[in-house]
């Protein structure tokens, strides 16, 4: 069975563009970083699921959620999802993200097989070409769990979406030695 994504560029940037309170409430996970001349953070990124867990770690109203980008999902069908969740996926993004400062929506989807081997992405709007073509490549080499129709795996394709907030003065630089091992980013929810 195929399920149809639902019409991403209306609905999805609708409440994206709704204003900040709408915002708020549609995407409350967030990746914040410390700028210079702020002690505050500020969002980097901002995403309707949180960036930390896999699907099986979201909560019925998370899945819910990721379900809405899909027409007729049937009770029990699941959507793809990145195999070790945004945050894997998301990486050079928020790297991308954090130096470069995008603003604005980010809407995307790949096919995912029923082995969760990614192919075919499309970009349907983002804020910056080369965020377009990095976002394009993580989709592209994720492993994800691939979508479910009546308890077999099968073909869907996954929706990220995704909002890059405008943020003042820049981002704090920090001198010294790191190995890449450990990211200094916030992962937010409230």
């Amino acid at each position: 069975m195929r399920h149809r994504i639902a019409v991403l560029a209306l609905a999805a940037t609708t409440g994206l563009l709704a204003g900040s309170a709408a915002m708020a409430q549609d995407l409350p996970y967030r990746i914040t970083d410390v700028l210079v001349g702020s002690m505050l953070p500020q969002d980097i990124i901002r995403a309707a699921v949180p960036f930390d867990g896999r699907y099986d770690e979201l909560s019925a109203d998370q899945k819910a959620t990721l379900a809405r980008d899909y027409e007729n999902l049937p009770p029990g069908d699941e959507p793809p999802f990145p195999q070790y969740g945004l945050r894997h996926m998301l990486k050079p993004v928020v790297r991308f993200a954090d130096t470069w400062s995008p603003v604005g929506p980010l809407i995307a989807s790949v096919a995912v097989d029923s082995q969760g081997h990614a192919s075919d992405v499309t970009v349907y709007k983002s804020p910056d070409p080369q965020l377009t073509r990095l976002v394009a490549a993580a989709l592209q080499f994720e492993p994800f769990k691939p979508g479910m129709c009546h308890g077999q795996p099968c073909k869907m394709s996954y929706v990220l979406r995704l909002y890059f907030p405008e943020r003042g003065g820049q981002p704090v630089q920090t001198a010294g030695y790191t190995d890449g091992s450990q990211d200094n980013y916030n992962f937010l929810h409230h």
